[in-house]
C-alpha cells in the first residue's frame, strides 16, 4: 500500500495499539505540507496535554496541596522531554518528506496483502509490537489483592494468586511456596470488545490504570469492580451491588476449602478447576474403606497414592527435595501400617516395593542397605524384590563392586528357580518366572559386557543358547519340573563339549553340542585365532586411552587356549565353571522369551510380537544403553556437536525441517537414533524413517558394535534351524540378512522356502525382498502362485493368505499406481488369480463398477468376522487393514473416508481387546504408515487431519517412537503452537493418574525429549538453556538417573559447548550414578585430561580397580610419578574439540 510505503520511508517508530486503525490514505498531492499539518498535531497535542496538566494541578491541589510543588516541578520536566521528542522527531519528517519529493516515482501499490495471513491465519506474531504490563501483577477490574502468577501464565490463561478472604498478602519464601501454589486459581479471561468500541478509537493510547478515583466509594468492598463478581453476560449470579437485592446463599460451603470442583466458562479454553476438599473428601472415604476392610491391599495402595495429589506433586512437575521428603515419610508409615493388617502375598511384595521405592529418595546409604537386608531375609521367596535389590546393588557407587553384584545376581537367578520348583504354581506364574529369569541374564550380562568382561558375557549366552535350543535327544524328554538342570549326566556331557573347544554356536564351524555327543571321539576341526598382544604398562595417557578401546574391541568373543596368544589374561578364556552358575532352564513354550532376551542383549528390535510380550526390556533405563560404544558411529545422529557461539549463549542447532527436501521427493519422518514400536512386516523390509533396524544399522553397520555381525548373523541361523521355532524368527532373519547384504538373503529365503514349504508368511518375505530388490514381475509372480497354493494348505496355513493379499496391494500402490491397486484389490474374491489378472500390473485399468466393490468388501467384513469370532485378533486387524485401504482407494484416496472406515471397525474390535493391546497398536502403526504414503504421493493434505490422528495414537500409545517421530516432523513444518513440547511434557513424560495406560516409565521417552529439543532449531525456541533443562529433567527422573547412555549424551553436550566447569560436574555425577559403565570413566580420560589435574586422574583410575572394572593394560606408580612431575598443560594428553 502507498501508507506502508511512505512509512517505511520516513521510518518513524513501530506503530502503538490505538495507531493501528486505518488512516487516509497519503497520495502525491497531500504530501505537500505535511510538516506544516505535522506542526500543527504537534501543537495542538501540546496544548492538550497542557490543559490536562492544568486540570489535573487542580485537583492536586484541592486534595493533596502538600505535593504541589513536587508534581509541579515533575511535570515541568516531563514535557521539557516530550518537546524535546516531537522537535526530533518533527526534524526527521522534514527530512524525509523533502527526500521523498523530489522521487515521487519510488511509490508503488501492493496489492497482494500480507502473507502472513495465508501462512499463519493471521498477522506474523514478531511483526505485532511487543508490550509490557504496568501495575506489578495486577489486572484491570479485577482486585489489587490478586496478582498475575507469571511463571503459570500464558498468552490465552492468566493465574491469579491472593487472598480470597479479604486478607492482606504477605511474602514468604519458600515455607509457603506450596501453600500458594495449590491455593491459586486459575482463570481464563475473555477479551470484551465493548471496551474498544466505546472508547480508545480517538486516543493514542491505552490507558492501564483505573478510569474512576482511586477513593474507595461508598459500597465498594474491596476496592473491585462489577467484571470481579461476572465473568459473562448469561451468568445466573446476582452481582452484589445489583438492586436486586441481597444475593441469596449458594450451595457450596462458607469454607474456601471445602468448595466444590469451579468451571471458568466463557472462553474457548474452558478448565476445571480442583480444589483441596474434593481430594480431602476423596482421601476421607478412602480412609473409611480401609478402616472397613483393612485386609484388602489394593484400598491401601490407592490410599498411599492419594498422597501426591493430596500434596499438590502430582499436579506439578517439579517439586522441591524437602516436599519429596515429607511426602515420602508420610508414605513410609502408612506403608509398615498397611503390611501389618494385609496377608495375601501378592500385595504384600507390591507394598514392600513400594514402601523400599519411597525409602530410597531420602534414606542414606547405609540405612538402606541394612533395610534391604532386613527385608529380603524376611521375605526371601518375593521375586520382584531381588531384582529391585539389584537395581540398588547396581546403582550405589559407595557399595557398588563387580564381583558383589555377579553374585547378588547368581543368588537372584537361584532365588527364582528355587520358586519355579513348588508344586502348585500356576501356568501364567511359571510364565512369569521365565520372563524373569530371561531379564536377570540380559541385566547381567550387559553390566558384564559395559563393566569390560565381553568375552565372559558372549560365553554365557553361548552356553545357555545351546543348552536349551540345542541339546541332544536323549536329554529331550523330562519329567518333573528341574530335573533336567539337574541331571548330573547332562551336565557333565555339556562341560565335556564345552572344555574341548569346539566350535561353538555363532563360530565358524559350529555343529553343536547335539553333534558332539553323538559323534564323540572323532577329530574335532579347531581354528586359531592371533589376538592383539596388550601393551601391559603405559607412560602417557593418550595412548593408554586408545589402547583400552581398542581392546575392548578385540574382546568380543571368548579365547581359546590354543589361540595365539603373546600375553595371559586370564578373563579371555571362559571355562565351564564360569558358565555354569548361569545354565538355567527354559521350557519348550518360554524358548520365545530366551530368544527376545538374547536380541536385547545384541540391541536388536523383537520379531513380529503376536502376544503380550515383554516390551518393557526395550524401555529399561539398563538395557537401551546403546549409545556407550565408541564416539565414532551413530552418535552423529544426535547432532550433539554443533556450530557454537562461545561468546554467546546462544548455539545453532539443526532443524527439523531440514528434512523437508526442496525437490519434489518429501522425506518424511525423522530417523530418531532409538526404535519403541511393533514391528511388522512392513517395517521389518523398509528402508523409511520407520525402519526397525535404522536404530542397529547406524550402530553396529561398521561392524564396531558390541556383537560382531558374523556371530549375531550365525546364531540366528541356527536358532531358524531349531526346533519349534515359529515362522516369526525365520521371517527376521531374511529382514537382517537384508539390511547387510541383499544378495545373501535372497539365498537366505530359498533355503528357508525349501524346508518350510508350506509357510505363506515366508513367502510373504520373499516377496517383498523382490520389490525391494527391483524385480517387479518376480515379485507379482511370486504373489499370484502363493495365493492360488494356498486352497491346498490346512485351515491353520491358509490364515495367513490375507497377509499376501495386504502386501500385494500396497507394493503396487507403492511401484505402480493406486488405479492398479484398486483393481487388483477388487479380485479378492475371485476363487483363482488368472494370469489375466496376473498381469494387473501391466495392462491399462478401467473404473469399476460398484458391484466388485461391495462383493470385496462384504468378503473382507465376513473374514474379519470370522476371525474375531475365532480369536485370532491378529488376522482381523489385516482383514481391517484392507477394508481401510479399499475405502481409501475407492474414495481416490481420500484420508477423510479411510479414517471414518477405520474408526468404525476400530469400534467393533476394540470391546474384544484388552485395554492398549498390542493389536491395537498395531492397527494404528498401520494408519500411521498410511498417512506417510499420502503425504509422499498425494501431498494435499490437511495438517490438522494428520495432528488429530497421530494425537489420538499418542494419547493411547505414549511411548511408541513412530507416532512421536512422525508428529514431531509434521508439526516442524509449522511455527505457530510449539505442540511438541506440549505433548511431551503432558502426555509421554506425564506421571499422572489420570494416564489411561498403565505401562511403566521408558528411558526412550527421554531419549526422544532430548533428541527433539536438539534438533529443534534455534527459529523454533530452542537454546542451549532449553537442552540443558531437558537433560535435567530426563537425569532427575527415575529411570533417566540409571541410564548411563544418558549421562554419556548430556556429558558430550555440555563439553561440545566447551563449558569445561559445567562437563566435569556431569562426569563426576555420571559416575555416581551408574558406577558400573567403564565407558563413563574413559570420558574423563578422553575429554577431561587439559581441565583435571594428574591427582585427579589417577583418583578416577584407582576407582576403576577399586569397583572391579576390566582394566587391559596397567598404570602402575612409577607412571603417576612421572605424570605427576610434569604440569598438567606439558602432559601427553590434550582436552579434545
Amino acid at each position: 500500500m502507498e501508507e506502508g510505503s511512505f512509512k517505511q520511508a520516513i521510518t518513524q517508530p513501530i506503530p502503538k495499539f490505538a495507531s493501528f486503525r486505518s488512516q487516509v490514505p497519503i497520495t502525491n498531492k497531500n504530501l505537500i505540507g505535511f510538516k506544516d499539518r505535522n506542526s500543527l498535531n504537534d501543537q495542538s497535542s501540546k496544548s492538550q496535554h497542557q490543559s490536562q496538566t492544568q486540570d489535573s494541578d487542580n485537583h492536586s491541589d484541592a486534595g493533596h496541596g502538600k505535593h504541589r510543588k513536587h508534581q509541579s516541578s515533575r511535570g515541568e520536566s516531563h514535557w521539557k522531554k516530550r518537546e524535546e521528542v516531537s522537535r526530533s522527531r518533527q526534524t526527521q519528517n522534514t527530512v524525509a518528506v523533502g527526500y521523498w519529493e523530489d522521487v515521487p516515482e519510488t511509490f508503488v501499490i501492493d496489492k497482494r496483502g500480507d502473507p502472513a495471513n495465508l501462512t499463519y491465519g493471521r498477522l506474523h506474531r514478531y511483526q505485532v509490537p511487543s508490550y509490557r504490563r504496568s501495575g506489578s501483577g495486577s489486572v484491570i477490574g479485577i482486585s489489587s489483592r490478586h496478582k498475575i502468577q507469571r511463571d503459570k501464565s500464558n498468552d490465552e490463561t492468566l493465574i491469579l494468586y491472593g487472598d480470597l478472604q479479604g486478607q492482606p498478602i504477605r511474602r514468604d519464601k519458600n515455607v509457603f511456596e506450596k501453600i500458594l501454589r495449590d491455593s491459586s486459581k486459575e482463570v481464563s479471561i475473555r477479551q470484551d470488545s465493548s471496551v474498544f468500541q466505546t472508547e480508545g478509537h480517538n486516543v493514542d493510547y491505552v490507558p492501564f490504570g483505573s478510569s474512576r478515583s482511586k477513593r474507595r466509594k461508598r459500597g465498594d468492598q474491596g476496592g473491585s469492580d462489577a467484571s470481579e463478581t461476572s465473568t459473562s453476560a448469561d451468568e445466573s449470579s446476582v452481582n452484589y451491588r445489583s438492586i436486586e437485592g441481597k444475593a441469596k446463599p449458594t450451595e457450596d460451603p462458607e469454607d474456601f476449602d471445602l468448595q466444590k470442583t469451579v468451571r471458568i466458562s466463557g472462553t474457548d479454553n474452558n478448565r476445571w478447576l480442583e480444589s483441596d476438599g474434593i481430594l480431602r473428601r476423596e482421601v476421607a472415604a478412602l480412609s473409611r474403606k480401609v478402616d472397613i476392610e483393612p485386609a484388602n491391599g489394593q484400598l491401601w495402595i490407592d490410599l498411599i497414592n492419594y498422597q501426591d495429589r493430596l500434596l499438590g506433586i502430582e499436579r506439578h512437575s517439579r517439586t522441591t527435595k524437602a516436599e519429596r521428603s515429607s511426602t515420602a515419610e508420610i508414605k513410609l508409615s502408612m506403608y509398615d501400617k498397611a503390611l501389618t493388617k494385609v496377608t495375601d502375598w501378592q500385595t504384600r511384595e507390591c507394598l514392600i516395593l513400594g514402601m523400599m521405592d519411597e525409602a530410597s529418595k531420602f534414606w542414606e546409604t547405609s540405612k538402606l542397605a541394612a533395610k534391604w537386608w532386613k527385608v529380603l531375609r524376611a521375605y526371601p521367596g518375593y521375586v520382584s524384590l531381588w531384582v529391585k535389590y539389584l537395581d540398588f546393588q547396581q546403582t550405589t557407587f559407595s557399595t557398588f563392586q563387580y564381583e558383589r553384584f555377579q553374585d547378588v545376581c547368581q543368588e537372584c537367578l537361584q532365588v527364582v528357580k528355587n520358586a519355579k520348583l513348588l508344586t502348585d504354581i500356576s501356568t501364567t506364574l511359571e510364565a512369569h518366572y521365565h520372563e524373569i529369569q530371561a531379564y536377570l541374564l540380559v541385566r547381567l550380562t550387559l553390566s558384564m559386557r559395559e563393566s569390560g568382561y565381553s568375552e565372559h558375557a558372549i560365553a554365557i549366552w553361548q552356553s545357555v543358547l545351546e543348552f536349551n535350543l540345542f541339546r541332544p535327544h536323549q536329554y529331550m524328554e523330562s519329567g518333573e519340573q528341574g530335573e533336567r538342570s539337574s541331571n548330573p549326566l547332562m551336565l557333565k556331557s555339556f562341560e565335556d563339549y564345552w572344555e574341548s573347544e569346539a566350535p561353538r554356536i555363532g563360530e565358524k564351524n559350529s555343529r553343536g553340542w547335539n553333534y558332539f555327543d553323538t559323534n564323540a571321539g572323532l577329530p574335532l576341526e579347531l581354528e586359531k585365532d592371533s589376538l592383539p598382544a596388550v601393551l601391559k604398562y603405559m607412560q602417557t595417557l593418550e595412548p593408554w586411552e586408545e589402547a583400552e578401546r581398542s581392546q575392548a574391541l578385540q574382546a568380543r568373543k571368548p579365547a581359546r587356549t590354543t589361540d595365539d596368544v603373546e600375553d595371559n589374561d586370564p578373563y579371555k578364556v571362559i571355562m565351564f565353571s564360569d558358565i555354569q552358575p548361569f545354565l538355567i532352564e527354559f521350557s519348550s513354550d518360554a524358548r520365545l522369551i530366551l530368544i527376545h532376551a538374547f536380541l536385547a542383549f545384541c540391541h536388536l528390535p523383537p520379531p513380529l510380537i503376536l502376544t503380550n510380550s515383554p516390551r518393557h526390556w526395550w524401555r529399561d533405563a539398563f538395557i537401551r544403553n546403546e549409545a556407550l560404544r565408541p564416539l565414532e558411529g551413530h552418535l552423529r545422529n544426535w547432532n550433539i556437536s554443533k556450530s557454537t557461539s562461545h561468546a554467546t549463549d546462544v548455539t545453532t542447532y539443526h532443524d527439523f525441517r531440514d528434512t523437508l527436501s526442496t525437490d519434489s521427493n518429501i522425506k518424511t519422518g525423522i530417523e530418531f537414533p532409538m526404535f519403541d514400536f511393533l514391528t511388522s512386516s512392513d517395517s521389518l523390509f523398509t528402508k523409511d524413517w520407520y525402519s526397525s533396524f535404522n536404530a542397529w544399522t547406524s550402530e553396529c553397520g561398521d561392524n564396531a558394535g558390541p556383537v560382531e555381525i558374523g556371530y549375531v548373523s550365525r546364531i540366528l541361523r541356527s536358532l531358524v534351524n531349531a526346533e519349534g521355532v515359529s515362522d516369526e524368527l525365520a521371517e527376521f532373519l531374511i529382514a537382517f540378512e537384508f539390511q547387510l547384504t541383499p544378495k545373501v538373503a535372497r539365498k537366505t529365503a530359498k533355503t528357508l522356502l525349501k524346508k518350510r514349504a508350506s509357510s505363506l508368511r515366508l513367502y510373504n518375505a520373499y516377496a517383498i525382498l523382490e520389490y525391494r530388490l527391483g524385480k517387479i514381475a518376480v515379485a507379482n509372480s511370486v504373489m499370484a502362485t502363493t495365493i492360488n497354493m494356498s486352497r491346498t494348505l490346512n485351515d491353520n496355513s491358509q490364515r495367513d493368505v490375507i497377509l499376501l493379499w495386504k502386501t500385494w496391494v500396497w507394493e503396487v500402490m507403492e511401484y505402480e499406481s493406486y488405479q492398479q491397486a484398486f483393481q487388483l484389490l477388487l479380485t479378492l474374491p475371485d476363487s483363482e488369480i488368472s494370469p489375466i489378472v496376473n498381469s494387473v500390473c501391466e495392462t491399462e485399468i478401467k473404473t469399476s463398477n460398484r458391484t466388485a466393490v461391495l462383493r470385496t468388501q462384504r468378503t473382507l467384513s465376513d473374514g474379519r468376522d470370522s476371525m474375531i469370532s475365532l480369536g485370532h485378533y491378529y488376522h482381523a486387524s489385516i482383514y481391517i487393514e484392507c477394508l481401510v485401504l479399499l475405502a481409501y482407494l475407492d474414495s481416490e484416496l481420500s484420508l477423510e473416508a479411510a479414517f471414518t472406515n477405520f474408526a468404525s471397525n476400530m469400534a467393533l474390535i476394540l470391546p474384544r481387546l484388552l485395554p492398549t493391546s498390542t493389536i491395537q497398536e498395531h492397527l494404528h502403526q498401520f494408519r500411521t504408515t498410511l498417512l506417510n504414503y499420502h503425504i509422499n504421493h498425494v501431498r494435499s493434505c490437511k495438517p490438522g487431519l494428520i495432528r488429530s490422528a497421530l494425537s489420538e495414537s499418542i494419547q493411547l500409545f505414549p511411548q511408541n517412537t513412530m507416532f512421536l517421530s512422525f508428529y514431531a516432523w509434521n508439526e516442524s513444518r509449522f511455527r505457530i503452537d510449539d505442540r511438541v513440547r506440549s505433548i511431551m511434557q503432558d502426555v509421554v513424560l506425564s506421571d499422572a493418574p489420570s494416564r489411561n495406560h498403565a505401562s511403566p516409565e521408558s528411558v526412550v521417552s527421554h531419549f526422544f525429549a532430548v533428541y527433539v529439543e536438539l534438533n529443534r532449531g534455534l527459529t523454533l525456541g530452542s537454546n542451549v538453556h532449553a537442552i540443558r533443562s531437558t537433560f535435567e529433567r530426563a537425569v532427575e527422573s527415575s529411570v533417566g538417573n540409571q541410564s548411563a547412555a544418558l549421562w554419556k549424551l548430556f556429558f558430550l553436550f555440555e563439553h561440545s559447548r566447551h563449558e569445561e566447569q559445567r562437563a566435569k560436574g556431569v562426569f563426576y555425577r555420571a559416575i555416581a550414578a551408574c558406577p558400573w559403565a567403564k565407558e563413563l570413566y574413559m570420558l574423563a580420560f578422553r575429554y577431561l585430561g587439559g581441565i583435571l589435574r594428574i591427582e585427579e586422574l589417577k583418583g578416577i583410575y584407582e576407582a576403576m580397580v577399586e569397583k572391579r572394572l576390566r582394566v587391559h593394560a596397567s598404570l602402575d606408580d612409577d607412571v603417576w610419578e612421572k605424570l605427576g612431575a610434569r604440569d598438567v598443560g606439558s602432559s601427553s594428553l590434550r582436552l579434545r574439540a
